[in-house]
């Protein structure tokens, strides 16, 4: 599909001069000539881009009708016939009809005269066009001949209206007999329309909850097909599709086996056929003969003669089911079983994993903290069997026979490992600390409940795998983080930015702050970096952040100390904010991609990682840094994804010292700018009937205060309000008092912060006639 092409449109209002006299009789002091200043223009100003409006046939309907106003003022005098309007389309591919204008002449007291312009001009999209600009520019001369500085008001009509998309319903089917688990369904297609772009080229693509494409067959139980239709200008609806495979219980399975004369023997000799050793049947050139009905069980064909003979299995279920049938061909001396229960069957008779059991759910619990030296008992008890209680997706459960009745809970069996191999354990990457004997130490691994002492700081991961009674496995794990005993840790902070990391692994993760000098916890904003700043209120060991506090600060943090060594993983390539709970060289770090290891310089002669890491120096610029230091945070730098940083202590307190500038070409992201950009404005409800209107700013800016401005089209302020809070609600009075008419108003709101006003909001205001 190509790109959007842009109509635009203007709309010019010419002026056509004229003498006039700013009194009817001037005199020699005041000389009709002496009317210099040109007239004032006012439009409304610029608004958001307007939808197409209303619905209609494909490509019958796509258009929207744009509305301006002007009012043209002068000290003296000014004429209707001043203001000419003129059309012109642009660019795009669009057409203007109903263009319409009407122009009012009026007194301007105290004194003057003024002309107020309404007009309107249907716009239509056409072809691959999505968007138009519609211009209007505005000449105005009065009466003098004072000609006023052209001025431009500008409105875009943008197809943001997504196709109208219908599915088909729910499609309900039973498994087919010879593979319970499974049925072909054909599925269909949904259908779309469009205000602009033609049905053919509306792209409508279907994805299964499953992931597979949406012919292929369906297993028992519920799939969701979600549609979805892309229109030329890349707007998207959807809708989803249920479909239902129910199994078929084999209490209602039937069937009946024919069996036929394969070859006939030159010698004219009768041969028999039997089926599960009963009623020998004589087949005689080419005879056939059916054993039928059967009851649902396993049945064996055997031939009895020289020749060969083929069998026609035919099974079907009540209720409608259409038969199902299979082929099975014999050689001489051969015998060969066919299963009316269930051709899909697992070593052992029980029924088959992909129809009738679901894999049980695998839950290791939450990633943990501990102590050395003290014994951490983990909880697996949260995993069950989803077959313990009966599905909804199975409609009339309640009725299957009892060989395929759920398990109970008592038959899942628990057995707990430490990992060989890296997980992915939340922030935990680590298997187990280097030169611990933690193996020998844990206890019932094969309940839900084991226990093991570690015996060195540093991150252990362990794997729960949950079997149920049909052999299905599923695998959870849980990084437990073991440091020593309780330290409490404090640093105060100036007033500024900061670059920070915490040197513990908290035990409580939300970070406490202490006053100092008036400050607090609310007078700071902490984010951290993930390709962009986001605010965080819960800091973890091993990340960088940035902090901003408006006055001193002392922060406080207690937890577990980890010493000697510890990792941080990285899953992504581009920028990270990291920190270290303890004095780490940089040139001592290793680095790991893809199970093999490097220092920082061969890393980064091998492409996978820059050889730096990047800090604050005292005067707040970035700077490259020798050594990594505790309650300090970091910039660094990956060319691949998921790599891991190894950091260990170093053996002395180091000095600190600062090496040179970022190289060219690497420059860390510059701090969050706690900027309007950050705030979020509500407005609501809007359009307003007549419950009180609520102005909200819920922002990451610290703002000490809001004002609210309303002004009605005509710019006049019909009311305000100022509040040191972040909430002002208007209940639809004027500032006068008198109830404010039902119109369309602009809003502006504006928010206080660091001693400054700046506008968060501007934008239309509907109050909603009566009855609307």
């Amino acid at each position: 599909m190509g790109r959007c092409k842009v109509l635009v449109i203007a709309i010019t209002f010419l002026a056509i001069a004229a003498a006039c006299a700013c009194a009817e009789t001037p005199t020699p002091a005041v000389p009709a000539t002496a009317d210099i200043r040109p007239p004032a223009i006012r439009v409304e100003p610029r608004l958001r881009p307007l939808d197409l409006s209303g619905g209609g046939a494909v490509n019958g309907n796509c258009q929207a009708t744009v509305t301006f106003q002007a009012t043209i003022t002068d000290n003296c005098c000014i004429q209707t016939e001043s203001v000419t309007v003129d059309v012109v389309e642009i660019t795009g591919n669009g057409s203007l009809s109903n263009l319409t204008v009407t122009k009012t002449h009026g007194a301007h007291p105290p004194e003057g005269e003024r002309v107020t312009v309404n007009g309107s001009v249907l716009v239509t999209l056409t072809g691959s066009g999505c968007a138009a600009t519609v211009q209007v520019t505005i000449h105005a001369t009065d009466c003098s001949g004072n000609a006023a500085s052209p001025v431009v008001w500008t409105r875009d009509v943008v197809d943001l209206t997504p196709p109208e998309i219908t599915c088909s319903g729910l499609i309900q089917r039973q498994s087919d007999v010879f593979d319970p688990c499974q049925a072909v369904v054909d599925p269909g297609q949904a259908t779309a329309t469009d205000l602009c772009t033609p049905d053919e080229q509306i792209v409508i693509t279907g994805t299964r909850s499953d992931g597979k494409p949406p012919n292929d067959p369906y297993l028992c139980g519920a799939t969701i097909i979600t549609w979805t239709a892309t229109d030329i200008c890349g707007n998207t609806s959807s809708c989803e599709q249920r479909i239902e495979i129910l199994p078929i219980d084999p209490e209602d399975w039937f069937g009946s086996i024919t069996v036929s004369k394969e070859v006939k023997p030159d010698d004219g000799s009768e041969w028999t056929m039997t089926v599960n050793g009963e009623d020998p049947q004589t087949l005689v050139d080419g005879g056939a003969h059916t054993y039928a009905p059967l009851e649902p069980g396993i049945y064996t064909v055997t031939e009895d003669g020289p020749g060969g003979y083929s069998a026609l299995v035919t099974a079907g279920a009540d209720g409608g089911i259409a038969a199902t049938s299979i082929t099975i061909s014999l050689l001489p001396g051969e015998h060969k079983t066919v299963d009316f229960m269930n051709s899909r069957r697992i070593p052992g008779g029980t029924p088959s994993t992909g129809c009738y059991n679901n894999n049980p759910i695998t839950n290791a619990g939450p990633n943990r903290l501990g102590v050395v030296g003290e014994r951490i008992t983990l909880d697996g008890s949260a995993s069950y069997d989803p077959d313990e209680d009966l599905p909804a997706h199975f409609p009339g459960s309640a009725n299957i026979s009892p060989m395929y009745r759920h398990q109970p809970r008592e038959t899942l069996q628990f057995h707990w490992t430490f990992a060989t191999h890296h997980f992915e354990c939340g922030r935990c990457v680590l298997c187990i600390p280097g030169g611990s004997s933690v193996l020998r130490s844990i206890q019932d691994f094969d309940t839900e409940f084991p226990s093991f002492v570690p015996d060195l700081p540093g991150q252990y991961v362990l794997v729960l795998t949950v079997t149920d009674e049909y052999g299905a496995s599923v695998m959870d794990e849980i990084c437990v983080t073991a440091g020593l005993p309780d330290t409490a840790e404090t640093r105060r902070f100036s007033s500024g930015w900061h670059l920070v990391s915490i040197p513990v692994l908290p035990a409580e993760t939300e970070l406490e702050s202490q006053p100092a000098g008036g400050g607090g916890a609310a007078d700071a904003r902490i984010f951290g970096y993930a390709g962009a700043y986001v605010l965080r209120d819960a800091l973890q060991t091993g990340d960088g952040y940035w902090m901003y506090t408006r006055s001193p600060l002392d922060l406080h943090v207690s937890g577990l100390s980890i010493a000697d060594a510890f990792t941080f993983h990285l899953p992504t390539s581009g920028w990270h904010l990291i920190g270290t709970p303890f004095a780490a060289r940089w040139e001592d770090t290793i680095i790991e991609h893809a199970g093999f290891t490097w220092h920082t310089t061969e890393a980064a002669r091998r492409g996978i990682f820059e050889n730096f890491a990047i800090g604050t120096a005292p005067d707040g610029s970035y700077t490259q840094v020798e050594v990594l230091l505790p309650w300090n945070g970091y910039w660094v730098y990956a060319h691949v994804d998921d790599v891991l940083l190894h950091f260990s202590e170093t053996a002395e307190t180091p000095p600190v010292l600062f090496w040179t500038a970022p190289p060219a070409g690497f420059d860390p992201p510059s701090a969050p700018r706690l900027s309007v950009l950050n705030s979020l404005v509500t407005v609501s409800p809007n359009p307003a009937r007549f419950e009180p209107i609520v102005f909200l700013v819920d922002g990451l800016v610290m703002v000490d205060g809001m004002r609210v401005q309303v002004f009605d089209p005509a710019g006049h302020r019909v009311w305000e309000d100022t509040t040191s809070g972040q909430e002002i609600v208007w209940d639809g009075v004027r500032s006068d008092g008198r109830e404010a008419a039902r119109g369309a108003y602009i809003y502006v709101i504006e928010v206080l912060s660091d001693s400054a006003w700046s506008v968060v909001d501007k934008d239309v205001l509907v109050l909603a006639p009566r009855g609307v």
